[in-house]
């Protein structure tokens, strides 16, 4: 899945009048804080911190002190000293919105998600009656989303991220019938990640539908659709997803591995090896061995032949060398099969299915004894020991057959 981001903007915009101003207790405190303010726009949050040392430590400091005070120590890196301070705020002032968003921020610095989610949907309340207070229509007129769906949509994000999903999910909703704003589709997005979340695949398929349908240039969606129609097993509607968003923007190579596994789960190996060779990168080992499936499902033994060859001079393991004995057995290239097979024996620690398959080649090219000799060596290990057993009494029932035709 891919990662939800959230921007989440601190700036302070404070206007401060030092004369006649009811929000200090006095000139000094005024002047203060607009040294402080400066000091911290000027990237100099030590200094703000020295200038309301007095002030923040009165039993009711003055907001504008809290906020400077905690967005210097978020400059310097230390938000827990900053979460503090606008607690304490909170505390204090507990209507105040702007404190009561620079703690829902400064949990989500904190990746504490859950509690950031319980402070802004708080927030979001409070901005909602007070835009319905001043009968605020600006954002709406303009299509931006107004402050209230902001910090509701980040509350919904950090339900998310704490994989609170019911109440991620209870967040979201409201945003949903809110008119059309440059955030609703972030909403809807945030919603179909909820649903796949909760594995509720069907609604998520359809949200989705419903969101490539108007925003068919998003390739995120697209992708986004073609997981959940994976987990739906609708492998053909995945892998038409696949293909739309590989067309917006080249694929990369995890990408391209992907719709090539789609590809042979719907039987499509020739598209599968198509899309491998439009890697942007040059094949891996993993990916000729994938290669070789495909060019082999396809009827191509040869090309898959070179695919696994390519695979081992990649990477020479005792597996790669196995598999490559097992296509060329399978194709019945039993002489060929066998140096892949005995390099498989010789540096495998599980030594049975090359040897059974080894006897396998000596007895369909009618090498009955070396074959016989193998599958003695076979029938020692669990794993293919009925089969060695049973390939050694079809030895004898063939070779009695033999001695029976001449006798007779």
């Amino acid at each position: 899945m891919q990662k939800l981001i959230i921007l989440i903007l601190f700036g302070l915009c404070l206007q401060f009048s030092i004369a006649g101003s009811p929000a200090f207790a006095g000139k000094n405190d005024a002047v203060k804080i607009n040294a402080a303010l400066k000091a911290l726009q000027e990237d100099k949050p030590a200094k703000a911190l020295e200038l309301l040392t007095h002030m923040l430590e009165q039993p009711k400091p003055e907001i504008t002190a809290l906020l400077i005070a905690g967005n210097a120590y978020m400059q310097l890196g230390e938000n827990e000293k900053a979460l503090a301070l606008y607690q304490k705020g909170v505390a204090i002032f507990p209507n105040d919105i702007g404190l009561l968003q620079n703690k829902a921020i400064a949990l989500y610095y904190l990746q504490r998600f859950s509690p950031a989610g319980d402070a802004f949907a708080l927030l979001s309340k409070f901005q909602l009656a007070k835009a319905k207070e001043i009968k605020e229509e600006v954002e709406a007129k303009t299509g931006q989303a107004p402050a209230w769906y902001k910090s509701q949509y980040q509350a919904a994000v950090c339900y998310y991220k704490s994989e609170h999903y019911n109440k991620a999910l209870t967040a979201v909703m409201p945003l949903l019938s809110y008119g059309k704003t440059s955030q609703n589709v972030d909403a809807k997005k945030l919603l179909a990640h909820i649903y796949i979340a909760l594995e509720q695949w069907k609604k998520a398929s359809v949200q989705l539908d419903i969101l490539v349908a108007t925003h068919s240039k998003d390739r995120s969606l697209w992708l986004l659709l073609a997981n959940v129609n994976i987990r739906q097993n609708r492998l053909t509607k995945a892998s038409s997803a696949l293909q739309v968003a590989h067309c917006m923007q080249p694929p990369t190579r995890s990408e391209c591995v992907r719709l090539a596994k789609l590809y042979l789960q719907v039987n499509a190996p020739l598209l599968a090896s198509k899309i491998l060779l439009a890697s942007p990168q040059k094949l891996t080992a993993s990916q000729h061995d994938l290669m070789a499936i495909a060019y082999e499902r396809a009827g191509y033994v040869e090309k898959a032949v070179l695919s696994l060859q390519e695979a081992i001079a990649l990477e020479d393991t005792s597996k790669r060398h196995l598999e490559f004995g097992k296509l060329l057995y399978r194709n019945q290239l039993y002489e060929k099969a066998i140096e892949p097979l005995n390099v498989a024996y010789t540096k495998a620690k599980k030594k049975g299915l090359p040897l059974y398959l080894l006897g396998q080649c000596f007895l369909n090219m009618n090498n009955y004894n070396k074959a016989t000799t193998l599958f003695v060596k076979a029938k020692k290990y669990r794993s293919v020991r009925s089969n060695a057993k049973n390939a050694l009494s079809l030895i004898k029932h063939i070779q009695r057959m033999q001695q029976e035709s001449v006798t007779g």
